[in-house]
């Protein structure tokens, strides 16, 4: 079987990315040996980084690809606190998703902000961007140009960790909502948090008190 597969990887060679050509030339997709409990290797990782990248963008306008989950694959739907188990689970949720954006959106499109693969945890982090323009905000006849609407199309950020084993297959990922950074918000250093604990420094709820005006003499009478 192992030599099928790469006999069969070269043929499809003109037809299939780098990535693809090398993950079936492995072996990992003929089931000869179960690594689900290992950690996959790099170019396992780089497939389903390309996989991603060519899927993402097609999740509101035609069926995704599934081939690199397992069939008992979890996603972990932390926006609406949800988790489904089963690859038929992990594509009925995602279809529902797809045709209510449809529906209730007369333009909206998914893109990939940033993909990347991480060896030490075995995991491809995803951050994406769906873009979409309400029916209310439609009525405004200047989005009837196509140029107008797309550079005024609203967004809504999100994070994803796909976390693949030794076969190469996605067994979990996640969906989560992407927190904008605030500029006042800033990482405090190891001292700063040794003085908060002792007393020395406030907390930082403190720093959202208004300070109080001093008082003029006319105003203490």
């Amino acid at each position: 079987m192992l030599v099928a597969a790469r006999l069969g990887a070269s043929r499809l060679a003109p037809w299939v990315s780098t990535s693809s050509q090398r993950y079936l030339s492995s072996g990992s997709t003929s089931g000869s040996t179960d690594r689900s409990h290992e950690k996959p290797e790099m170019f396992q990782l780089k497939h389903v980084q390309a996989r991603l990248e060519h899927t993402v963008p097609l999740m509101f306008r035609e069926r995704l690809d599934y081939t690199f989950y397992r069939k008992d694959v979890i996603v972990d739907n932390q926006i609406i606190n949800v988790q489904r188990q089963g690859i038929y689970q992990i594509m009925g949720h995602l279809s529902t998703f797809s045709v209510l954006g449809q529906v209730f959106f007369p333009h909206i499109e998914m893109s990939v902000l940033s993909i990347l693969p991480i060896l030490d945890d075995g995991t491809v982090r995803l951050r994406w961007r769906i873009h979409y323009l309400s029916f209310f905000r439609a009525l405004n006849l200047l989005n009837f140009k196509y140029d107008y609407r797309i550079k005024n199309l609203k967004w809504y950020d999100g994070y994803s960790v796909f976390h693949v084993d030794g076969n190469g297959l996605v067994s979990k990922f996640t969906i989560q909502r992407t927190m904008p950074d605030d500029s006042y918000q800033r990482e405090k250093t190891t001292a700063q948090k040794i003085a908060e604990k002792i007393g020395v420094l406030p907390g930082a709820a403190t720093n959202f008190v208004k300070a109080e005006r001093p008082r003029g003499p006319k105003e203490e009478n």
